[in-house]
């Protein structure tokens, strides 16, 4: 998950392997809706985070 505040190359969220872990894509997506809503993050083990 990349934000347009930030250089395209950097991101908040990445998620690998994830045909496996339908859960965590889920989980990646509610992370999307907060970043424009403003809330705060959802955790997941499986999501490697930049920040």
């Amino acid at each position: 998950m990349t934000y347009k505040n930030i250089p395209m190359h950097q991101f908040i969220y990445r998620l690998t392997g994830y045909a496996q872990y339908p859960d965590s894509l889920r989980t990646l997506g509610v992370n999307a809706a907060r970043l424009v809503k403003g809330n705060p993050f959802v955790s997941d083990e499986r999501l490697e985070v930049a920040f």
